[in-house]
């Protein structure tokens, strides 16, 4: 089974992991990890508590199984997306641990294609679009850009219009074009 989080290093405890991940999620853009999962270790309620309130501690289960390195660990009869996962790469404790990430949660923005988790922002360029955060800021930064450029290049025609200047344009190759005014 493989599934997708965003592994934390040394995580001291639940609460640290569940708070870390979760401010992590509000500004993730980017790849997620995909773990092949390759056992599954189901604990009591009374073991699974124990376990999520101290996980740097060498753990049997791990020293037991030196040849793998990728467990799902989870509280008998839950579902697996309720789990933690551990990566110990050769230790006797969890060094890398992570929540499980629901695929339905994952959004692929479709300006820069990377994805990211939490509400998308939508797209100015046709109004349907799921972008991320940061395009969906870039965008509306080029919109405001361009409107306030309009506006500058307006007010300037019209006192050009009302002086009864031209308006010459000179681009950096030397070609010149005379802005035609506007009623």
């Amino acid at each position: 089974m493989v599934v997708k989080t965003i592994l934390a290093r040394k995580a001291v405890n639940y609460e640290q992991l569940f708070d870390g991940t979760k401010k992590r999620i509000k500004t993730f853009i980017g790849k997620f990890e995909e773990i092949e999962i390759e056992k599954v270790i189901e604990m009591t309620k009374d073991e699974y508590e124990e376990f999520k309130s101290d996980l740097l501690k060498n753990r049997d289960f791990i020293k037991e199984n030196k040849e793998i390195t990728n467990f799902l660990v989870k509280e008998i009869g839950t579902p697996e997306s309720t789990g933690i996962i551990v990566v110990t790469e050769g230790f006797d404790y969890p060094r890398y641990t992570g929540l499980t990430i629901k695929e339905e949660n994952f959004h692929k923005c479709s300006r820069c294609g990377k994805y990211f988790i939490g509400e998308p922002a939508i797209s100015r360029k046709d109004n349907q679009s799921e972008v991320c955060d940061a395009c969906g800021l870039e965008e509306a930064m080029e919109d405001f850009g361009h409107r306030v450029m309009l506006e500058f290049c307006r007010n300037l025609q019209d006192k050009a219009n009302e002086l009864g200047l031209e308006i010459i344009v000179r681009a950096e190759d030397g070609f010149e074009r005379k802005v035609v005014p506007y009623k």
